[in-house]
Parts: structure tokens; C-alpha cells; sequence
């Protein structure tokens, strides 16, 4: 726990911008928690226009030790300098930081409780991540294909190899260590307030836990930051991408028994021949800063061919 008993043991970083419709539906999921400890929620609100402010002050003033807004005079997103992780770095206190945008919402009123117990009883757990349900915009469950998928992949324990492919990760499930995103590679990693960022840095660090429970629900915006900012969002990824399979590399690699090691290698090779196929100058940029992943880039050759007769047997197949 906390050696400052004044101080919250999880501080939970909410993102709000004109999400007047969907955000009481958030803040009783932060209020709903059952915990034998404090935390605090930082709402960071980036000038919302439609009411959002308002409800926000509302919610502060009825719960003042857990809702904490911020309220912002210009739009801090549009300036994509990292201002907004900045300044919610500045207010988080907590040990542990648990996330969710504020047009998701958690349905568990233990959620916390869960992860914070299985964190404070396993110190090489970085992060714990849970179930979760997709709704859409009115708050129907739905199904969708990908993210049903992505349930599948979750597990405990090393996720690197897993995660440098693809992530499956739902940030309104995750609870984690603060003191991850107090190293410096963490604070100077490009798109380090990019979940996936964080996620992948946590990886490095240590093992996740993946808890069954659906704790929260995902809502399926359209009008959505990373649905939006869709070009945007994919450059990121690519930066990121590059920058921990440098770092991987570099110090990580080390770590590993030797087939691990060239299993993360090989499944880094595969994703930087898929994520590069559209820019060949990044491409030779990435093997050309990591020569290593050349050999295994090579090995890789054989998987494709085979999935190219692959497809040209089930396309004869389906002419016949």
C-alpha cells in the first residue's frame, strides 16, 4: 500500500471531450466502486462544447474527493505534442493508474479491488487486464468479430511477442503500476500516451494478469478519437512499433532463454514486413536501423509462399 495513507492508492485517468451522452453513465461507474482504499479519478476535459463540462461539475461537486476534473481553456489534443499526458502526469498520485475514456464505462463494482489485490500480492506483475463487453452507442450489447478475437489472444504472464503484433488489450479494463510510466524510456517513447505504448513498455517490465471478469463495457463510437484520428493514429502505431522492436533488441532480448528470444524476433520480422508493405523507405529504414531482423525477415520467406499457394489452391478449388 501506500506509505502516505493521505495519498489514493490508484488514481484513474479519464479522457472527456463531448461526451455529454455517455459520461454520467462513466462517472457512476467510478463512483460505484467498492474498495478498502482511497483513489481518485483525474477527468481531463479538452474544451467539450455540449455539455460535458457542466455534468463533470455537477459529479465534482457531489463527490469532491473522488472527481477531479480539469478543465481546459484551448483544445489540447489537436496540438499532438503529448500536452495531455503531461498534464495528466502532473496530477496522478496514485501507486497503481487505471484508465477509461469517458464514453466507455466499468459495470463491476469491484473492479479495482481485484486488480489492486492481485497487484499488491504479485510484485512482477505489471499490469492487470480484464474482460470486457462491446456495446453500441445506445448501450446495446453487441458483437463484433475483432474484438471477439482479441478476447481469445488474452492471457497471463510474458505478452511481448503477443502484443508487438497486435493489440488486444481494452484500456477501460487496465489497472497498472505508476512507477512504469515513471522510467525514462517509458516517458521518452514516442506515442507514450498511446495505450498500446503502454501496454507494450509493461511487457517489457514484467508479466501481465489477465482476469476473466468483464468489467466494463467498450462502446463502439463512431465519433471516437481513435476512429476520427484513423490516419493519424496509424503513423503512431508504426512509430511505435519500430521503437520497441529497437528496444527489444537493444536491451530486452538479453532477458530471454534463447528460443523465446527467436521466437519475438521472428514474430517482429513477420509484423514489420505486414505494418511496412504500403512504404517500402520506412520499410528499408527499419531493417536497415536493425539489421538483425534481416535473417529473420528472411526466414520468413517460406510462410509466405506458402500462404500464396495457399490461396491460389482455394482459388482453383473454387473455380472448379
Amino acid at each position: 500500500m501506500n506509505d502516505d495513507n493521505s495519498l489514493p492508492l490508484v488514481t484513474v485517468r479519464a479522457l472527456a471531450y463531448n461526451h455529454a451522452p455517455y459520461i454520467r453513465k462513466c462517472l457512476d461507474g467510478f463512483i460505484m466502486q467498492k474498495t478498502d482504499f482511497k483513489f481518485e479519478v483525474i477527468v481531463h476535459d479538452d474544451c467539450s462544447t455540449d455539455g460535458t463540462i457542466e455534468i463533470l461539475k455537477e459529479y465534482a461537486a457531489k463527490y469532491p474527493d473522488i472527481i477531479k476534473p480539469i478543465f481546459e481553456i484551448e483544445n489540447q489534443w489537436n496540438k499532438h505534442d503529448g500536452t495531455i499526458g503531461r498534464i495528466m502526469n502532473k496530477y496522478t498520485k496514485g501507486k497503481y493508474i487505471a484508465w477509461c475514456e469517458c464514453d466507455d464505462y466499468w459495470i463491476d463494482p469491484y473492479k479495482l479491488q481485484k486488480q489492486v489485490d492481485i497487484l499488491e500480492n504479485n510484485p512482477d506483475v505489471q499490469l492487470v487486464y480484464t474482460g470486457f463487453q462491446t456495446v453500441d452507442e445506445k448501450g446495446n450489447a453487441i458483437q463484433i468479430p475483432y474484438y471477439v478475437r482479441n478476447a481469445k489472444k488474452s492471457r497471463s504472464g510474458k505478452q511481448f511477442s503477443k502484443l508487438i503484433c497486435s493489440n488486444y488489450i481494452q484500456t477501460l479494463t487496465v489497472c497498472g503500476r505508476h512507477s512504469m510510466k515513471l522510467d525514462e524510456e517509458s516517458i521518452n517513447s514516442p506515442g507514450a500516451d498511446y495505450d498500446w505504448s503502454i501496454f507494450l513498455y509493461a511487457s517489457l517490465k514484467g508479466d501481465l494478469f489477465y482476469l476473466k471478469d468483464i468489467t466494463g463495457c467498450y462502446r463502439i463510437n463512431p465519433n471516437g478519437m481513435m476512429i476520427s484520428k484513423a490516419k493519424q493514429t496509424t503513423n503512431a502505431m508504426k512509430t511505435i512499433f519500430e521503437y520497441y522492436a529497437t528496444l527489444y533488441n537493444d536491451k530486452y532480448a538479453s532477458n530471454d532463454d534463447w528460443s523465446e528470444c527467436m521466437i519475438t524476433k521472428y514474430t517482429i520480422a513477420l509484423r514489420a514486413l505486414d505494418i511496412f508493405k504500403k512504404d517500402k523507405k520506412l520499410m528499408n529504414e527499419f531493417f536497415k536501423k536493425n539489421k538483425i531482423y534481416i535473417f529473420y525477415a528472411l526466414l520468413a520467406f517460406p510462410h509466405f509462399f506458402c500462404q500464396l499457394i495457399g490461396k491460389l489452391f482455394n482459388k482453383f478449388i473454387s473455380q472448379k
